[in-house]
């Protein structure tokens, strides 16, 4: 592991080359081309992750979201990847009758939860015997 403040990227730029870049010189591209109060952003707290990235937090509450597609349409064209934290829980949903797919579960969820469908996850649905519904 490098030390804080030394830590390399392998990315692959879009000509398929793979190169090392610091998270100094990743941080000057993006400080080169996002300003912040475009994107309503008055302040940044950044946190030390344990992969050795760098963590920012952005208060308010539609920011952050503005901002993380700003950073991946300039970033994952140069092969850099850009995420956003997301809380996760298990669910067991019962109940499902034989016409509900994988699918339908996820729209429902995402709606219920005011959440993006392509942050659930869901796995096969399991089809119970004779007088039983299906459950995930």
């Amino acid at each position: 592991m490098s030390p804080l403040g030394k830590a390399e990227m392998d990315t692959t730029d879009s000509s398929g080359v793979d190169k090392k870049r610091s998270l100094g010189e990743v941080m000057q591209t993006v400080k080169g081309e996002i300003k912040l109060p475009d994107y309503q952003i008055t302040s940044l707290r950044p946190k030390r992750t344990a992969t050795e990235g760098i963590l920012y937090k952005v208060p308010g509450a539609g920011s952050a979201e503005k901002l993380v597609v700003a950073l991946k349409a300039l970033l994952e064209p140069k092969g850099l990847r850009v995420t956003r934290p997301v809380k996760r829980a298990e669910l067991r949903i019962s109940g499902l009758n034989d016409v509900s797919t994988p699918e339908d579960v996820i729209q429902a969820v995402a709606e219920v939860g005011s959440c993006s469908a392509g942050n659930i996850k869901v796995g096969k649905i399991n089809r119970a015997s004779v007088g039983r519904l299906g459950s995930i």
